[in-house]
C-alpha cells in the first residue's frame, strides 16, 4: 500500500470519527464496533466461490483435524469460518456444517476424504476459494486447528442465516470486547 494511500485512508476514517491521535501523534481506533459494522454492510462470505461435500458420518472435532490436514498436505493455507470457527473459539457451540477458506482447488482435499459433491443444502462441508487474500490475515490456532481472525469471523457470521447475527453478537462482546 502506498503511503499516499494509506494518507488517504486515514484521513477518512477520521472524517468518520473512527480514529483519533494521541499525544505521539499515533493513530488508535477510538469506534471499532462503527468500522467492523461499517465493513459487514460492504463484505459477505458469499461472493466466495463454495463448493460443498456431503459427508457420510457427523460432524466431528476429528473431522474437522482430518480436513486440516487434507487442505496442508499439498502445503494450501486454510482457515475455518461460520459455525465451525465459532466453535473452536467458543467449545459449547454444536457444529452442523464446516466452511472453510482454502488457497486452490478444493477437489483433491474432499478426494483425499473420500468426499462427493452436493449442493449447499444438502451438505456438510463447504470449501470457499477465497477472493481476498486478506482472509488468511490474523489467524488463530485453536486445539492445532486455524481459524479465521475474530473481525473476519465477525464478518462470516452476520450473514449466516442461521443464528449467525446473535453468534457475531456475542463473539463481539465477550472475545472481541466491545
Amino acid at each position: 500500500m502506498s503511503l499516499g494511500h494509506s494518507h488517504n485512508v486515514v484521513k477518512r476514517l477520521e472524517e468518520l470519527a473512527w480514529v483519533e491521535h494521541d499525544a505521539a501523534q499515533r493513530i488508535h481506533l477510538s469506534k471499532p464496533a462503527d468500522l467492523l459494522e461499517a465493513w459487514c454492510e460492504s463484505y459477505t462470505y458469499r461472493e466466495n466461490e463454495i463448493a460443498s461435500y456431503a459427508l457420510p458420518e457427523r460432524v466431528t472435532r476429528k473431522f474437522m483435524a482430518d480436513v486440516a490436514q487434507a487442505a496442508v498436505a499439498p502445503g494450501r493455507r486454510y482457515a475455518f469460518t461460520l459455525t465451525a470457527g465459532a466453535s473452536l473459539i467458543a467449545p459449547h457451540l454444536r457444529v452442523t456444517s464446516v466452511h472453510a477458506y482454502l488457497d486452490g482447488d478444493p477437489a483433491p482435499v474432499a478426494g483425499a476424504l473420500g468426499l462427493r459433491r452436493a449442493g449447499q443444502n444438502q451438505a456438510a462441508l463447504h470449501l470457499m476459494a477465497p477472493y481476498d487474500s486478506g482472509v488468511f490475515h490474523g489467524l488463530l490456532e485453536k486445539g492445532g486447528l486455524k481459524v479465521v481472525s475474530l473481525p473476519q469471523l465477525y464478518a462470516d457470521l452476520r450473514h449466516d442465516e442461521r443464528r449467525g447475527a446473535e453468534q457475531a453478537e456475542h463473539l463481539r462482546r465477550e472475545a472481541m470486547g466491545y
